[in-house]
């Protein structure tokens, strides 16, 4: 049970609760299912696709950060007008025939490597492979920082992100990752300082960044408040 002083209450929560009749609703890469909880009026729904980790490598004596730069459909999804509407057509009507061009600043995203965990890997090793793929920068787990382990939308999702920092002080990446046969990604290399500047002017458009950033501005005022 929680810790801390109860201020308020809504409903009671229990101290066990009962999970039944789970069905999977949708097979694929976006697995659906759904299942009852006692005391709930309503089928819970549950987003199950596996877990991913989210490495930033970080060059603590240049000061260097390395980002990722990556096209996400999903985010044009938002930003950008067309695709907006025609988002909103697709709901309300089910399809939206043609074709729309999107520009690139509505559809790439700077954040950091990141993959899915595999069936039966570890997230360090999922960390380390990540890394090689997406940056080059081949490194081994004892050059792995832990953040975080956290749900990222645990209400509709089982999804867990596993953060690192990756230290690759002193090491250099190969010219070209290699990927995962079906990305494309530039890696880009940014000052501390300027990646701290992503929070406040726009350029940060994930949750998973906005993090790493801020544990970065952390890790880097403990660095500079340890022994000399």
């Amino acid at each position: 049970m929680a810790n801390g002083k109860l201020v308020s209450r809504v409903g009671s929560l229990a101290e066990a609760y009962l999970i039944g009749d789970m069905r999977l609703d949708r097979a694929g890469y976006l697995r659906i299912v759904s299942f009852t909880v006692e005391g709930s009026r309503f089928r819970n729904e549950c987003m199950d696709r596996g877990s991913a980790v989210i490495v930033m490598p970080v060059d603590w004596d240049l000061g260097i950060v390395y980002l990722i730069v990556q096209p996400r459909p999903n985010k044009a999804l938002v930003r950008d007008p067309q695709a907006a509407a025609a988002l909103a057509l697709t709901v309300t009507e089910g399809r939206c025939p043609g074709e729309i061009s999107v520009p690139a600043s509505a559809m790439h995203v700077i954040d950091c490597p990141a993959g899915m965990i595999d069936r039966g890997e570890t997230p360090a090793a999922a960390a380390v492979r990540e890394v090689l793929e997406e940056t080059g920068f081949a490194i081994d787990e004892a050059r792995l920082l832990p953040v975080s382990d956290h749900f990222t939308s645990v209400g509709g999702s089982s999804e867990r992100h596993v953060c690192f920092i990756a230290d690759v002080t002193g090491l250099k990446p190969a010219a070209r990752a290699d990927g995962d046969g079906d990305e494309r990604i530039e890696t880009r290399a940014f000052a501390f300082a300027e990646a701290s500047d992503m929070l406040k002017d726009g350029r940060c458009d994930t949750g998973s960044l906005a993090l790493m950033l801020r544990e970065l501005k952390i890790r880097e005022y403990e660095r500079f408040l340890g022994p000399k």
